[in-house]
């Protein structure tokens, strides 16, 4: 029998312009990591509680990385550059070897770049999921 596990490769990596609905996709990308939120703990013990009692917060969705091959060419490295630059929370779709998605809104909180002797330059870009993560299926 067949895994039921999805390729990695394959994977895209998309981010919204400055048009509204329209993406770009993000090269040189080798990893990924994320969608990694928890919701708070909310005390809601009160005098007459034996134990403390706790109920769910808000969910956080948490946060996102990409990492990869630096290219200064790629119109969507630069475009998450642009929106660490600006601040402003944009769309971003993830996009699964097998067709399934999750779309989310971002803020862009960190672009870095590397480089080590005998490799490439690489970036890491870390985004802060804002609000709900759509998980569609293909």
């Amino acid at each position: 029998m067949a895994s039921p596990a999805i390729a990695s490769q394959g994977t895209t990596f998309e981010v919204e312009t400055t048009t509204p609905g329209t993406d770009v996709e993000i090269l040189g990308v080798v990893s990924w990591d994320g969608l990694d939120g928890e919701a708070p703990d909310v005390d809601v013990s009160d005098l007459k509680s034996t134990a403390r009692e706790f109920r769910n917060g808000l969910k956080d969705n948490g946060s996102f990385t990409i990492e990869g091959f630096r290219d200064d060419d790629d119109p969507g490295q630069a475009r998450l550059e642009t929106i660490r630059g600006a601040a402003t929370s944009t769309p971003f779709v993830v996009t699964l070897s097998n067709g399934d998605s999750y779309e989310f809104n971002g803020l862009v909180k960190s672009f870095t770049s590397a480089g080590e002797v005998d490799g490439s330059n690489r970036f890491r870009c870390a985004i802060r999921i804002d609000g709900n993560v759509t998980i569609a299926t293909a």
